[in-house]
């Protein structure tokens, strides 16, 4: 689809079309569904056990919770009013468990920095991880979950800030979009397919 329309080098392109995946109230009727697969990829890896604590770790891994986007999925957030320093792909989710007790919230932002055509690890990703920090002061303690940063990029790029997670474009393939055509039917199976 890129290549067609011509943007395939175009991040912008990129990060509005990963938006809109993993807007719960997008157009494309899958919900929440590539929301929760992304956050079931992340607790996978390296960060996941930091990120989501034993007593979430196994609902996110299973999809056993409700996630709801605050205020959106937003393209280019800039950071700090600066114009030149933007997150690709921004998002405060608040997630709820189901507990013995009551349901739990949890506040968790999410930045992705979609390096598509970049070899060299992200140094802005210090700065952004910075910013996630300070997003989560906003919010009582017991409902702060941990931030949620992603690089993106067809190679596995490395991140200065290690709280940052590396994602191949693979693996957002394989882990996220490939298993919607599992778990959706009709109209929207044929859309991811």
């Amino acid at each position: 689809v890129f290549e067609t329309l011509k943007v395939q080098r175009k991040e912008n392109r990129h990060s509005a079309f990963i938006a809109w995946w993993l807007d719960p109230n997008a157009g494309h009727g899958l919900n929440d569904a590539p929301l929760k697969l992304l956050m079931r990829l992340i607790a996978t890896k390296d960060m996941g056990r930091y990120i989501f604590n034993s007593g979430v770790y196994a609902k996110v891994i299973a999809g056993n919770y409700k996630v709801e986007v605050l205020d959106g999925v937003e393209v280019e957030k800039c950071v700090n009013g600066d114009k030149k320093n933007r997150i690709d792909v921004w998002a405060v989710l608040k997630m709820t468990f189901e507990t013995a007790d009551e349901p739990l919230e949890l506040i968790y932002p999410l930045a992705i920095v979609n390096r598509m055509y970049s070899k060299k690890g992200d140094r802005k990703t210090v700065g952004y991880w910075n910013t996630i920090c300070s997003h989560l002061t906003e919010y009582p303690q017991e409902s702060s979950g941990k931030g949620v940063g992603i690089i993106l990029s067809p190679s596995g790029v490395l991140p200065q800030s290690n709280c940052f997670t590396p994602i191949t474009c693979r693996e957002l393939l394989v882990y996220v979009i490939e298993p919607l055509a599992q778990i959706v039917t009709g109209e929207q199976r044929s859309f991811v397919d």
